[in-house]
Formats: C-alpha cells, structure tokens, sequence
C-alpha cells in the first residue's frame, strides 16, 4: 500500500470549551453567545469574534463604542485613541474587547476595572488620579476653631498613577497653600500622634490612608506613598531601590530648575533651598537612600504644587456635612468640577456680575483694536472695557477711609492759594467741595512678549492701602493697542475720549443723561436711572489735581518732551545745545525759560480739556526721579569706588564686596532700618558690567526703590568715614549729605510743607546736583566713566517748586506701581487663549469681585505699596 502524500497541511487551534456550540448554533443571539462567552471565561477573543455572523460582529463594536461614549470620561477616550491607532492596534483592541465581554458590557458599572485594564494597554505614558477629602469638620474637631482660622489647611489628598509601556507606579502628591501645615499634619500623623482611640477612624483618616504605612503586623517602616514604588501586585511598603531614589532626585531638580526659568529668578527664590539640598543629593548618586530622600522630595513637591482651587475648596466641605446655599452653588461650578474650563466663566456670571455687589461695573466701549487672524493682525472694532471715573467717585461716597471726606475741608484751608495749578483754574469759584484725586498711567508686563496699560486713579486724602484705595479704570494688553494719524481709528484716543467724558461729569458732580456716544441710556438700565442725579449726597465733586507717571509714559501716551527729544523738558525750555539741561548753576540759561502754564498747555492730549486741568497738574514724581534716578546713580557710583576702586580693603573684587556689604549690615542694625528696606545681596552686577567695569557707567540694578532711599544713610556713615583732604571725597560726601537731607525734608513734612522746609529742600536739591556735576568733572579729567548726568537730573531740579504747595512724597507712584503689579497677575491668569481685546473685561470683572470681597471682609495680607517697589 502507498504512502499518502500531504500536500497541504492547515493546522487549527482546539476550538474552546463552548465555543464549538457556539458555531453550531448559529441561531443563538448575540447576547446569549455574549453571556455564555463571559461565563466560561474564555480568553480567545478572536475565535469568539469568529463565531459571530457579520451582523453581529458589527453589532458587538457598536455596543462597545457606546459603552465607551457613555463613560463621558475624556481621560479614557485620549487612553483608547492611543491603544486603537496604528500598527499592530488589532490584538490590543481585541484584548479590550474581551474586557468588556467580561464585564458583562458595564463599563459604567466597573469604570475602575475598565480603566485598570487600560493602563495595561497603552502604548505611552500618562496619569490618572482619584481624590479623597479630608472633611473639614474633622479638623476642625481635632485641633479647634483658633487653628483653622489661623492655617490654611489641605482639604485633599490626591493619589496618582503613573504608566509607561515598562511599569506602573504609584504616586502621592500633596497639595497645601501652606508647605509647614501639610508637612507637619502628614509626619503627626504617622506618627501616630492624631488617632482618636475612642472612636472609629474619620473620613479624615480614610483620606490619609493611601498615602501613610499600611498597619500590617511586623511591618515598622511608616513612610509616605510619595516615595514607595508599587506596582500593581507589590504590597504597599516595599523601600525604592536605590537607583531609584537617585533618579527621581535627579527628576526633582529637572523640574524645579524649569519652574524657576519659566517664573523667574524673583518668583523663584522660595524654592531655593530645596533645589540646593536636592543638588547635594544628587552629588551622591546610586548612594544617595530612601531615607536621604524623602523628606526633600515631599518639600519639592509641596513648594511647586498649586493650592486647590475654590470650588475644590467648597466641593470638600460639602462632601464634609456643610450643606449652605453658597457652598453648593460654589461646589457646583464646572459640573462639580467636572468641567473645569467652564469654573471661570461662570464664576464670573454668578460672581463678578452680581447685582448684590455695591461696586461700579464696567462700561464698554466700541473701540478699534488689533485683532489676530490666522494669517496677520488687522484693526476691527471691538467693545474694551473701562470703568467709569465718576462712577468711582460715587461709590467712594461709601468708602470713607479710601475717600478722605472727612479731611477735605482740612485740606483746602492748609493749601496755598499761590499754588499755580490754582491760577484761573475754574475750581477757585468753590474749590472747597472738590476731592482731589491721583491719576497714575503705566504698563507692566504680563507675558513674555506683551505688556499691559493700567490706568488707575486714588484720592489724595485716603488712609487706606493700595488694594482697598486704587481704583482701577483700565488694563489693556499693548498688542491689542492700535496707533493711527486718523483719531477716529486711534485706540487710546477713543478710549481717552470715554474716560474723559467721566471725568468732566465728576468735576461737575452728577451722573451724565446721556451715554457717552450721545446716546440714551437703555431702558430701566442702573445709570439711565441715575441720570442726572448728583454723584455725592453732600454735593461735593471730584478732580483731577495730580496726573503721575514716569517719564516713557509721559512721554509715549501723553506726548509730552521727554529725554529722547531734543527739548527735553515741559516746564522749561532746557536743551541738548544752547539751554542744556545738564547745568545746574543758580545762572543757568534755562532758568530763564520757566514756563507759564496758564495760558498753554504742554501737550494737545484730550486730558487737557477736562476742567481744573493744567500744565501744572503734571507732577514730578519722587520715585521715577529720586529712587530710581538720581539716588540710584550716586548709590552705583559710591559702591563702584568701594569695590572697584578699592577704597575698602581686601584683595580682590569679592573681598571688598563681602567688607561693603559687612559694614551695611551693621550700618543698617545702628540705624534700626527695617529689614524690608536693607538689602539683602551684593554682586559686582549690582553697580556695574562685571566684564565691562571701565567701559560702562555705573548703573543700579536688582535693588528695589525703598531699599535705594534706604541706602542713603548707611552712604553718609561710610563717607564719612572715608572723607579726606581730596577734592573728589569731599564733593562725594556733600552730595550724599544734601541727598539725605533732601528726604529729611519730604519725610519730616506732610502734606503742605512750611516754608523752612521748603527752602532747605530748595537748597539741598541745588547743593546735591551742583556736587554731583563736580564729581562727573573729575571723573572726565580722569578719563573714567562714572557720574553720568541723565535727563531725571534735571527733573530733579524742578521739584522744589511743585514741594513748596505739596510734598512730592504724597504724589509719588508707589502706589500706582503696586496697582500696576496686580493688573498684570490678574491679566496674566485671564489669558487662557483669551484674545487681546477681550483681557480688560476679564480683568474688570474679576477686580470687582476682588475688591468687593476686600472691602467686606477685610485684609487679604496683599503686598503693601512700599513693600512692593
């Protein structure tokens, strides 16, 4: 008998226990093969797909898909994108598919099991995390009432997981507005030092268990989840190998040092000393342990970890009993959190926008701004807002410590009548019932390649801090400021033309009939009701009697000279050539030039046509000029001579810093100067170019405006400690002398200054300047570049006249500069994707809210003006 021959040979897998019956009742339905599949537990997903009929294969995924569309769960859905595309997607789709066979198609039901077997599948990496609140009333149980208002306490912990295509690990991090409390809650309590005994263990203990030892038996190491690695079979407790713990060092500085580039070196200084203990570890390497690293690990991770967010504030202390209207409503935002992206915007409707708050709101005005387009900028006419000055004028009706109505008639009666501002100014008719206001105009910047506008103004009689007294009128982002020759299509113009229009109703003290198009006000609206109603009660009105600035404002928006121009001042006729500026003589030719202001004004700015307005109204502001200008050059020049030209002893440059800032130190303990005002770091980048020392003038840098006024005594000391028989000394210390006796003046006076004290302003102010020109003679027979003269030098000049009728501290921008910082944190955090035109309104809705909540419940510790600059 002959051998068969196989030709052909097609070996098929043993069909599984159930699934031959499945192929042989093709008249079973889907859901019975469905179930029958999910009770023998088959695995072979493709033999079962087999044993389908094409309609039920098509029918089976379309039931998957809406399992998944029901979850409504976007951080599975981007997890599913990633497992079902590309090449070799078909087993893991498959294998998923299984899961759902298995779970009986509930994927609601067992969302945790479904998300489980979708970390086992994805191709890259990612996180997921689940939080638990820690309840409020538990706090407040275990430590009293007195401690939680003093703390601000974490009301949750969030346990993550992190996955890659090699490992799944667990993670903890801890979120705390306050690094000490949340740091010193977790180590008590693993310590064992916050159980109860008496009772069970509280919502507050079950949301620290997942981030505290396990309590099993033999087991005595009680470390934070944050440093265990646990897959998903390990047991809690198992120690980070040690290469471990040296790679997530290594991570940790990574990260801390990218936080610091992208907030700044200023931002950045509280994360400082962890990034320098971390750096001290990683020099260990693979030696580096567990119980080296965890503990700086968990202060990295607290310090670079935002707070919760206030509807994850209220959301927790509902889930902890509290069951008020305002908390469910604030807990309900989002979706309940769901839906972050929509908090915002509807915190603003429910909040910002509130009938209840006693606050002006803000009024638009159809502006044109530049626009982006997908190809280029272009100018379309949008609605900007701004808040209305007179509004503001009305409500401080209410404000009385942010108004000063109480000192206005104080005021009028001290002011000198010889005042120039006051020469045919239409005021004189009743100049008794007017409030005098601060106008303050300057940008900040608010993003890496932008800045923003902020215009504010503030009375000149409040006692109340910056937050609570600078009354915001706008903040617009500079990309969306479009300049043209043609007004009408002028940003700044339209929008000076509204503020304005304010301002002259303040000054005639009722609200306006009309708006301010010539309009009728809409309907039943709030201000058609106020029309023509008087802005204050009393009858008393509101003017402008100060407009501050520094000088690239004065000279960009209100178009006045400036130090770029060729006629460099507006109160006099100082030049570049035949009246320089730079002479500080009793007999300079430009003191022949002072300029009348009553009968011109220096700039054609719309500004100028509000009444009680002038050339006078300009005021010479002692932050820009003293501080940040002529203070700040004879600061550099002082330390320049310490260090570079060695008049201290030591060495080398780094000796002679360490002996300056040695004797400052002490200086400053003799003169009992506050430690916000010393300063508290010196570098040879200070005063000048570490590598151009010769080739550049000393200039000040990194020293903020108080710490420079500050300086001055400690100066005097040292110089006269250092004076000799040399021409150069002695010019150096009389110049310091009259500096400092130039802030005695301002600082020993108030708001009206006698007479005495004006000429001894009047003559430290030449002295000083005279001085300072005989130092920069010297230095030029020398050959060396140092006492450079600027444009702010002569500014400095013009003070004494504007002290002698009100110090020019009272004036100064200092708190306009603080109002400026917080427009840009608060234009800053409404960007978002927020188009350029569109951030004053976000902003004006939000200081609303901000403010009213000050002026209700008090102090929010904001930055104080003087601590800010």
């Amino acid at each position: 008998m002959k051998a068969m021959k196989v030709l052909k040979l097609n070996l098929k897998r043993p069909a599984a226990s159930g699934l031959e019956s499945l192929e042989r009742k093709e008249g079973m339905s889907l859901e019975d093969k469905m179930e029958l599949f999910r009770k023998k537990g088959n695995k072979d997903v493709g033999s079962f797909l087999d044993s389908l009929t094409k309609q039920q294969r098509e029918a089976l995924w379309q039931r998957f898909a809406s399992a998944r569309a029901s979850l409504k769960d976007g951080e599975a859905d981007a997890m599913w994108a990633e497992v079902a595309k590309g090449k070799g997607s078909d087993g893991p789709k498959k294998k998923l598919l299984g899961t759902f066979l298995k779970l009986g198609g509930d994927l609601k039901g067992k969302k945790d099991l479904w998300h489980k077997e979708l970390l086992t599948y994805s191709k890259s990496s990612g996180e997921r995390h689940t939080e638990e609140w820690v309840p409020f009333q538990a706090i407040l149980k275990r430590f009293g009432l007195q401690e939680c208002l003093r703390h601000e306490w974490q009301f949750s912990l969030r346990k993550s997981v992190a996955w890659t295509e090699e490992e799944a690990r667990h993670s903890f991090q801890g979120e705390s507005n306050v690094k000490v409390e949340a740091a010193h809650w977790l180590e008590l309590k693993a310590k064992g030092l916050l159980e109860d005994g008496a009772e069970d263990k509280t919502l507050a203990d079950k949301a620290l268990q997942d981030v505290l030892p396990n309590n099993s038996k033999g087991s005595g190491n009680k470390q934070p989840l944050a440093l265990k690695d646990k897959s998903e079979d390990e047991k809690v407790g198992k120690a980070l190998p040690k290469k471990e713990a040296a790679l997530r060092v290594t991570r940790m500085v990574k990260l801390l040092k990218a936080v610091k580039k992208d907030v700044g070196a200023a931002k950045g200084k509280p994360l400082d000393e962890c990034l320098a203990k971390l750096e001290e570890l990683q020099k260990m390497g693979d030696k580096v342990s567990l119980e080296d690293a965890k503990g700086k690990l968990f202060d990295a991770a607290i310090q670079i970890k935002k707070g919760p967010s206030v509807q994850a504030l209220a959301l927790a202390a509902t889930k902890s009993g509290a069951n008020s209207a305002d908390l469910q409503q604030l807990a309900s935002l989002g979706n309940y959190g769901r839906s972050s992206e929509h908090i915002a915007s509807q915190m603003i409707s429910k909040y910002c926008k509130s009938d209840s708050i006693k606050l002006p709101e803000p009024y638009f005005v159809d502006t044109p701004v530049r626009v982006r387009t997908a190809d280029d900028w272009v100018v379309a006419v949008k609605p900007v807002a701004l808040y209305l000055p007179h509004e503001w004028f009305a409500w401080l009706q209410l404000e009385e410590q942010a108004a000063g109505f109480e000192q206005l008639e104080e005021f009028w009666e001290n002011h000198p009548m010889g005042d120039p501002k006051l020469d045919g100014n239409p005021i004189m008719e009743g100049c008794g019932k007017y409030l005098p206001l601060i106008l303050h105009g300057d940008g900040g910047a608010f993003q890496r390649a932008d800045s923003i506008l902020v215009l504010s103004m503030r009375s000149l009689l409040s006692s109340s801090s910056v937050a609570h007294s600078q009354m915001l009128l706008l903040a617009l982002p500079k990309s969306a400021i479009h300049k043209s020759e043609i007004l009408a299509e002028d940003t700044m113009h339209c929008l000076w033309s509204v503020l304005t229009w304010s301002m002259q109703h303040m000054y005639f003290g009722k609200f306006p009939e009309k708006a301010a198009d010539g309009k009728d006000w809409q309907h039943k609206s709030a201000r058609g009701q106020k029309a023509g109603t008087l802005l204050n009660s009393a009858g008393l009105c509101g003017m402008i009697f100060a407009i501050t600035a520094d000088g690239e404002f004065f000279q960009n928006e209100y178009k006045l000279p400036g130090s770029s121009h060729a006629e460099c001042c507006w109160s006099c006729g100082a030049n570049r050539s035949s009246h320089p500026h730079n002479d500080y003589r009793a007999g300079a030719k430009w003191r022949e030039t002072i300029k009348n202001h009553k009968d011109s004004n220096p700039t054609d700015h719309l500004i100028m046509t509000v009444p009680g307005i002038n050339g006078y109204t300009l005021a010479y502001d002692s932050l820009h000029i003293l501080e940040l200008g002529v203070s700040a050059h004879i600061v550099a020049n002082f330390m320049f001579d310490m260090v570079v030209k060695a008049e201290l002893p030591g060495s080398s440059f780094e000796a002679r810093l360490k002996e300056l800032f040695r004797k400052l130190s002490g200086l400053y303990t003799e003169l009992a100067t506050d430690s916000s005002n010393q300063v508290r770091r010196l570098h040879l980048s200070t005063f000048c170019q570490p590598n151009k020392k010769w080739d550049s003038f000393p200039e000040l840098s990194g020293v903020k405006a108080k710490q420079v006024r500050h300086l001055i005594p400690p100066l005097l000391e040292l110089s006269q400690d250092l004076v000799d028989e040399s021409s150069y000394k002695k010019h150096r210390l009389e110049c310091i002398k009259n500096l400092n006796q130039m802030y005695e003046a301002m600082e020993c006076q108030g708001l009206h200054p006698d007479e005495s004290a004006y000429e001894q302003y009047k003559r430290s102010t030449e002295k000083c300047l005279l001085h300072y020109s005989k130092l920069a003679k010297i230095a030029i027979s020398q050959n060396i570049l140092q006492w450079n003269t600027v444009h702010k030098h002569h500014l400095a000049c013009h003070m004494p006249e504007q002290f002698r009728h009100l110090n020019c501290r009272f004036v100064s921008t200092y708190s306009g500069e603080t109002m400026v910082g917080f427009m840009a944190s608060l234009g800053h955090a409404c960007l978002n994707g927020t188009p350029p035109h569109l951030v004053p309104a976000k902003v004006a809705w939000r200081y609303r809210l901000g403010l009213h909540l000050r002026v209700t419940h008090g102090d929010f510790d904001l930055v104080d003006s003087e601590e800010e600059l």
